[in-house]
């Protein structure tokens, strides 16, 4: 060890070995790595260590730790006690001639690291090894050591140890202690090294931190005005030319922006790491070295010379020279003319607004400027010349410019007191004048709300107002012409325009002493912004300011309510209301004059509030002109509307008019005119009806004395004319028909003798027929027989007519036999001549046009009719031998010869016909047969192939089958062409949505089935592949469309949950579900780009896409049905939600006031909640609009669940609180006011809880007799109060007391009948009780004790307590007694629900009826009752019977289980695998009908579960 001691020992001192020889063995005694663990280090923090082995799926901004740095660099040379040549000069001797290794303790790897090379270790281990020390490194700073094996003594120098090393090293100091130094030292240096290091990689991580952060462009930046003032101070030093100064500026600038940038930046970073201190955990801000000021200093102070000083002083302060006392007086004269001058003119009295007032004060502060600018520098800088030239001539010993210059200095310092008096003086003025103009003498909150008094003020200030405002209502809400802000933000205004007054004053110098040089702003140093004594007076204001405009605020959000109106549209308004009643327009018109008069005596034309001065009276008149234009606009539609039914009504008559002026052309139009007009009396009748309807609503016009148009006026008036002008018309035309009648008569005679002698003329032309036998004629005579037939035709319709005519005239009916037998007699020789021509012709055109012009289709069709009709007429002809022989010719000889060469036709006509077809034909036949355009049937008959017409036929089959093959795969092809997506878009997901009807799968399977049956035709193989083809294209279309469709729902489903933000977090398929979002929106935008279905559907990629997509959407519902029960489980009334219900309200969990809609499903009677604007809920409403104040409100705010399980709690505490006050009321008010004063559901119940009292009371005393009269008076009363004026909402309240109460006189009649005297008779304790005790409600049944459940019903109708339903409370309650559950049988409509659910009223319990089918699948029932026993409700399984035996053997078993844990009186159990809480007043009833399955299909353990209860049948 190292000693400071001298080598000669010195008297009374310890010998110098001796002192080493100590501190070496102390040095042993001391071990390092108990220093190093008391002062908490590790021999592994010494180290850098390697990197943490970090899992690629977590997010990169996780990985922030890393490696030490090196130890070394933070080693202290300060603590080393030799240099490193005299630690080596330690292993040199003289006896030993080699260099000796130094003993000493290195930190080294352990040998297994070493060794093996454990690189899977991310954290090596260190110790401390034995080492002996053979060199140093000056260049690297490190010792060579070799670890040391073993060590042995020499045995000729035994004072030296030998050591037998292994493997050497380089190691740093930090890492070495020699035996020779003191652990303790060396600790302390380890301990100062890992401290620097420490501070160091926090000020490293720290410092990379803040580089690392971009730019925000809301960060202030350096100005330019700030840099260009930089550039000029450079500039102005001593030292630079302009060369090197353009240079180097540009560097220089962008160096100090960037250091503004990272000082801003570090200064964001310092705020956001120490606000959010959790989630930088990590990051810890450099501590700054607090700055020490000493309490007491003591300064020598040299000692002073009087007379000495007094000169200096003298000297210095000029104040011995007269002209410069003069000029000192004059200059502060002159600054005290400034000090009394006022930057802001506060003797406004005059209305102003805001802008006006702020640009007079600028108007004061620019003249007050322009005077400092010119006037008072310049007055200045005269006084101090003309001081300078005095002092010049009289004392010519004292240097002038230098008195002048420090006589300056005390100038400038007066001047810079004079403005900145100038402006606090002024800006404690305008405080004054702001301050004293805003006190209105009431002090108030932010949450003031204004009364109804609009037009007095109660916070009128105690001055006169000093700025107007105008209240204004349109689209943008209620606002005044300034906003509000204005009001603070002026002030700021004020004060920075003051201040700045003072930034523009020029100092002296330059005026004074014109060659002096100088540096820096030519300016007198400004007042600052932010002086303490400004920003308090200030914000001063601006607090006092923004306090006077929270009455502004109050006031005009009263005005909220005339919103809608002012903004309502007329036009609108008129088309909403265009067909009103007339009856209805004007009740909606007196409502409108109604209001437009309370707003004329309800709103001022003007008001006072604060300093405020608001004009109202634009709104106010804008106002009363809306109501009025309302009720003008309800008035015109009705003007119109009758107008346009007086134009109707007229029309009517016009065209009965035009309709009787019209003469009649013939018998049948005379006789249909007569027919007519004997309607016109009914039609003249509903007109009058109609008119004395419309004048009717005219009166309501002239009841509101609307004037309407000269126009309708008119129509009016001629409207009331019409009957009689037409009444008058029909006279005139019953004459006039009487003369049409004679003049028709004549005609008809006239026409009928024409007509018998033209059918005489035909009866010659029919005869001539007979002797007509020459078929080669056929078409001249076919020509005869045809213009012969349509004279007959004419003959016999204008026989029709006539004969109708005579009935209508009245006349004889004329007999037209003869012309019919005549038609009759004709018809075979037309028939015979006309198919005699026609098969002529068509036959000649068959052999003979081109075989491509025929239509084959109908070639059949007309030989099989010319066949037919030849046969028939040969048996009509059956006397004439000639016409006979004709007929058989034609039939034998032409028809029957042409069949063959019809089915030829046929077969080479054949749409099938194919060139292979025609060249089988040729292989077959032997002859060459090619279709040609002009080849006829006669040139192949001459080619002899009639004769092979059994071949031929065999190929045309083929041919045909093919064409159905190729023509049914043309048309499904065809429909397919025009089949295209039909989209429709989504407004909520933002999103076209793909609508695929039921028809086009439909038509994808029929066309698979037709495909397949078409792959079965033996004639299939031409069109094999295209079959297949067209069948994996359908199956391809039919795939990805159901993917399609599935995935579709599924994301329809999932995308509303996805966009709330809380159910993203919560669910891990959140970031997933983005990127399958995105590219399902790709998906969908390729249906605007290709419509038609089969081609945008042949993808097999996007088929594998949907399924990966349907996969992960799976997944994602998975998810969402465990999020669910999550959900459910926080607040178990969402058990009786569905998902789409639930979901509904997740998503839209941060919009409270749209979770109304799923109320009802969760309460038993809660329909709407009244939301204030902080989310607070302050009132309930039930379905029939009962309003109940809850006591406490409950805050929306947050999670959905957490409010809603508030809101059931604050719910019960209300009943029971109402419950309490209407029971301490009852008996100071009289009984029909207390009805009232409480809810009805609470009235209810107080009621029978006195009841219950009372009743109790008297079977005590015995004088039950005297409750009755009472029961019955009330009962009088509320008859009589309910037919009274009440309100719907009153009647609901009476109407379930009235039930009750008449329940309850019953009772007690009957007890009163049956002589019942004891409170613990059957009669009584069977009857359900109302108990208030220990600030509960408790009802009793017989020795059953329950306690009220406290759930809002409402104003619920109650169901007439019969005998019978009170013997099935018994029974109910019984069974809830010993924790079981009630199954009722009974006839359908026999009310066995309504019984169960009445009951649940009584007890105030909360009822959900699930209604049971043969569908019904066991987990649907298990989470229904997983939120029965959870949330305490009452279950009715309604129609149980219906349900399959197994699924209700499982119900049963739930059920069971539920019971179990009642009786157990457990506070949670298990259900289905799942433990779930368990509250004791759940309970589970069902009912059955005798009309369904067997009442013995129940299982034996859900009977032994339940009391049965079997309701007689109505009859």
């Amino acid at each position: 060890p190292k000693v400071q001691i001298p080598y000669i020992t010195i008297p009374g001192h310890a010998p110098r070995q001796l002192v080493e020889e100590r501190l070496r063995r102390g040095y042993l005694v001391l071990d390092l790595l108990q220093l190093l663990a008391e002062k908490g280090i590790r021999s592994n923090n010494l180290m850098p260590a390697l990197p943490e082995k970090q899992d690629d799926s977590e997010p990169q901004s996780y990985k922030l730790v890393s490696p030490f740095l090196p130890l070394e660099i933070f080693d202290n040379d300060d603590y080393e006690c030799r240099t490193p040549e005299s630690w080596l000069a330690m292993g040199k001797n003289e006896e030993w001639p080699d260099q000796k290794p130094i003993p000493a303790l290195a930190l080294l790897l352990t040998g297994d690291y070493v060794l093996f090379g454990d690189s899977e270790s991310s954290y090596p281990e260190y110790k401390w090894h034995l080492v002996g020390v053979l060199d140093y490194c000056t260049k690297k700073c490190q010792y060579l050591v070799e670890e040391t094996l073993w060590t042995t003594t020499v045995k000729d120098y035994p004072n030296m140890t030998i050591l037998y090393g292994g493997t050497q090293h380089w190691i740093p100091r930090i890492r070495l202690l020699f035996k020779a130094e003191d652990p303790r030292i060396f600790a302390n240096r380890i301990e100062s090294a890992l401290r620097l290091r420490k501070d160091g990689e926090i000020q490293l991580l720290y410092s990379t931190s803040v580089d690392c952060m971009p730019i925000w462009e809301a960060n202030p930046s350096l100005s330019h005005a700030s840099l260009q003032r930089i550039k000029e101070l450079v500039k102005s030093a001593c030292g630079f030319n302009g060369k090197f100064f353009e240079r180097c500026i540009k560097n220089l600038e962008n160096q100090a922006k960037l250091e503004f940038d990272r000082v801003m930046n570090r200064m964001v970073f310092d705020s956001t790491v120490m606000a959010f201190s959790e989630e930088f955990s990590d990051i810890i801000l450099p501590q700054k070295n607090p700055e020490k000021i000493p309490e007491n200093i003591c300064i020598p102070v040299p000692p002073l010379h009087y007379k000495i000083k007094q000169n200096e002083f003298a000297q210095n302060s000029l104040l011995n020279l007269p002209e410069v006392i003069a000029v000192i007086h004059d200059v502060l004269d002159t600054c005290h003319k400034v000090t009394d001058m006022k930057l802001f003119d506060v003797t406004i009295v005059k209305l102003q607004r805001v802008d006006e007032f702020v640009r007079i004060q600028f108007q004061v502060q620019n003249g007050i400027t322009v005077y400092l600018q010119e006037k008072w520098v310049i007055s200045l800088s005269d006084s101090i010349r003309s001081a300078s030239n005095s002092i010049s001539k009289v004392f010519p010993e004292y240097d002038s410019d230098e008195i002048i210059y420090r006589l300056m200095k005390q100038v400038v310092f007066r001047m810079r007191n004079s403005l900145r008096t100038l402006v606090l003086d002024s800006l404690k003025n305008l405080s004054k004048f702001l301050l004293e103009s805003c006190q209105c003498g009431k002090d108030f909150t932010e949450d003031l709300v204004w009364g109804k008094d609009l037009i007095n003020s109660p916070y009128r200030s105690r001055k006169n107002p000093l700025f107007l405002v105008d209240l204004i209502l349109d689209q943008n809400g209620v606002h005044y012409s300034t906003p509000l802000e204005d009001f603070e933000t002026f002030v700021t205004k004020l004060f920075r325009s003051a201040i700045l007054v003072t930034h523009k004053i020029p100092q002296l110098y330059r005026f004074v002493m014109k060659k002096l040089v100088i540096m820096g702003s030519l300016l007198i140093e400004p007042m600052c912004f932010h002086e303490k004594e400004v920003t308090e007076l200030e914000e001063k204001v601006r607090n006092v300011l923004k306090k006077a405009t929270i009455p502004l605020r109050a006031y005009a959000a009263r005005y909220k309510k005339y919103l809608d109106l002012h903004i309502l549209d007329i036009d609108a308004f008129k088309t909403l209301n265009a067909k009103l009643a007339p009856q209805a327009v004007k009740k909606q018109v007196e409502y409108h004059l109604k209001k437009m008069e309370k707003l004329e005596f309800s709103l001022p034309s003007y008001i006072v509030i604060g300093p405020f001065f608001v004009r109202v009276q634009a709104v106010r008149q804008a106002l009363i002109k809306k109501r009025w234009f309302l009720a003008n606009a309800l008035l015109e539609n009705l003007a119109v509307m009758l107008s346009k039914e007086i134009d109707d009504a007229c029309e009517k008559c016009i065209l009965l008019s035009r309709m009787l002026q019209e003469r009649p052309n013939s018998i049948e139009e005379l006789t249909e005119k007569r027919e007519w007009m004997k309607e016109i009396p009914d039609r003249v009748k509903s007109y009058k009806e109609q008119l004395s309807k419309i004048l009717m609503d005219y009166e309501v016009l002239e009841d509101l004395n609307f004037l309407i148009s000269n126009d309708d006026f008119g129509k009016k008036w001629t409207a009331v004319g019409w009957p009689l002008k037409i009444n008058c018309q029909v006279e005139r035309v019953h004459a006039q028909h009487e003369e049409d009648e004679k003049r028709f008569n004549k005609i008809q005679l006239s026409d009928q003798n024409k007509l018998q002698e033209q059918i005489e003329a035909l009866q010659g032309v029919v005869a001539e027929f007979v002797g007509y036998d020459d078929i080669d004629v056929a078409h001249e005579i076919a020509n005869k027989a045809k213009r012969a037939k349509a004279q007959l035709k004419q003959c016999q319709s204008l026989s029709e007519t006539y004969n109708t005519r005579e009935r209508l005239l009245g006349l004889p009916i004329s007999n037209f036999d003869h012309l019919n037998k005549l038609i009759n007699d004709f018809r075979p020789f037309e028939k015979l001549w006309t198919t005699t021509s026609d098969w002529q012709r068509w036959t000649d055109g068959w052999f003979n046009d081109p075989l491509t012009s025929i239509d084959s289709e109908p070639l059949d069709r007309l030989v099989t009719e010319a066949q037919q009709t030849m046969s028939g007429l040969i048996k009509q002809f059956e006397g004439n031998t000639g016409l006979q022989l004709i007929c058989y010719l034609a039939k034998s000889s032409k028809i029957e010869e042409f069949q063959p060469f019809s089915i030829l036709i046929q077969c080479l006509r054949s749409p099938g016909m194919k060139s292979y077809h025609w060249e089988m034909i040729s292989e077959k036949i032997n002859i060459t047969v090619r279709p040609k355009a002009n080849m006829s049937l006669a040139r192949y008959i001459e080619l002899g192939i009639q004769d092979h017409l059994d071949e031929i036929t065999s190929v045309a089959q083929t041919a045909g089958q093919e064409h159905s093959i190729e023509q049914a795969l043309e048309m499904m092809e065809e429909e397919w062409a025009t089949v295209e997506f039909d989209s429709l878009f989504d407004k909520e997901a933002e999103q076209s949505i793909l609508k695929v009807p039921d028809e086009i799968f439909q038509r994808l399977d029929d066309h698979i089935a037709k495909t397949q049956n078409l792959s079965l035709s033996p004639v299939k193989k031409v069109f094999e592949s295209h079959l297949n083809t067209w069948e994996k294209k359908l199956r391809l279309t039919q795939d990805v469309l159901e993917e399609w469709l599935e995935c579709q729902s599924a994301w329809l489903t999932l995308e509303p949950i996805f966009s709330c933000d809380e159910v993203k977090n919560k669910l891990k398929q959140g970031n997933t579900y983005k990127h399958i979002e995105q590219r399902w929106r790709n998906v969908m935008s390729n249906v605007d780009r290709e419509q038609n279905v089969i081609e945008m559907c042949q993808n097999v990629q996007l088929l594998s896409r949907l399924k990966r997509y349907n996969m992960f959407l799976q997944n994602a519902q998975k998810g969402l049905k465990k999020y669910l029960e999550e959900k459910r489980s926080s607040f178990p009334r969402y058990f009786f939600l569905s998902d789409v219900e639930l979901l509904q309200i997740l998503s839209q969990s941060k919009d409270p006031t749209a979770i109304q809609q799923q109320l009802h499903k969760c309460f038993e009677n809660i329909s709407q909640l009244q939301f204030e604007s902080d989310l607070q809920i302050t009132h309930m409403y039930s379905k029939e609009e009962e309003k109940v104040q809850l006591l406490p409100p409950v805050s929306a705010a947050g999670n959905v669940d957490n409010w809603l399980r508030d809101l059931e709690k604050s719910m019960k505490t209300t009943l029971r609180d109402s419950i309490e006050s209407a029971l301490e009321g009852y008996s100071k008010q009289p009984h029909v006011e207390w009805v009232f004063s409480c809810p009805g559901q609470v009235a209810i119940a107080s009621f029978l809880v006195f009841w219950t009292a009372e009743v109790s009371k008297a079977l005590e005393k015995r004088f039950l007799n005297k409750i009755l009269p009472v029961l019955q008076n009330q009962l009088v009363d509320l008859v009589r109060l309910m037919r009274g004026d009440v309100s719907k909402m009153q009647q609901a309240v009476l109407s379930s007391l009235i039930v009750i109460e008449v329940y309850a006189k019953d009772v007690v009649s009957k007890l009163v009948e049956q002589k019942v005297s004891t409170v613990n008779d059957f009669e009584w304790i069977s009857q359900l009780r109302y108990y208030w005790t220990n600030e509960e409600l408790h009802i009793h049944a017989m020795n059953a004790e329950f306690l009220y459940g406290y759930e809002y019903l409402g104003n619920s109708r109650r169901m007439v307590i019969t005998p019978l339903t009170n013997r099935c409370y018994l029974s109910l309650t019984e069974a809830l007694h010993r924790r079981l559950g009630g199954g009722v049988a009974g006839a359908t409509g026999s009310g066995k629900t309504e019984t169960i659910k009445d009951l649940g009223n009584a007890l105030a319990m909360h009822t959900v009826v699930f209604n049971c089918s043969d569908k019904l699948k066991s987990f649907a029932v298990e989470r229904f009752l997983k939120g029965v026993a959870s949330s305490g409700a009452w279950a009715i399984l309604d129609d149980i019977a219906r349900v399959h035996v197994e699924v209700l053997s499982v119900v049963a078993q739930q059920i069971s289980t539920i019971q179990k844990a009642q009786q157990q009186q457990a506070e949670n159990f298990v259900f289905d695998g799942m433990e779930i809480p368990l509250v004791p007043s759940c309970a589970i009833f069902f009912t059955m009908n005798f009309g369904h399955t067997p009442c013995n299909k129940i299982p034996v353990n859900l009977k032994k579960s339940s009391f049965g209860l079997w309701l007689p049948h109505r009859n």
